[in-house]
């Protein structure tokens, strides 16, 4: 996951033990009000449920899948980010 955060020049947080936590100082430090998430497991669930979308990657964790807004078809690691990431460009051309 670094090494492709790296190659896209942007910040890679891993191993954080509190997501909120860090979601909250990163809203705060780049003054963002409103964000999507795309989450896997359990452990993403209190991000999903504060998020204004949330999004689950194909093999995502079933009770993280009924708590999103969008289920992607890609499994997390194929390109599921890259769906997402159309999908906005695609909804951002229609406004």
């Amino acid at each position: 996951m670094q090494k492709r955060a790296d190659k896209l020049k942007i910040k890679c947080y891993h191993g954080v033990e509190n997501k909120l936590l860090k979601f909250q100082e990163l809203c705060k430090d780049y003054r963002l009000n409103e964000v999507a998430f795309v989450g896997n497991d359990i452990n993403d669930i209190v991000l999903l449920e504060k998020v204004g979308v949330s999004v689950a990657v194909n093999d995502a964790y079933e009770p993280v899948k009924k708590i999103c807004n969008i289920i992607l078809k890609k499994n997390g690691g194929e390109g599921a980010v890259r769906e997402f990431c159309e999908m906005v460009y695609k909804a951002k051309e229609e406004i």
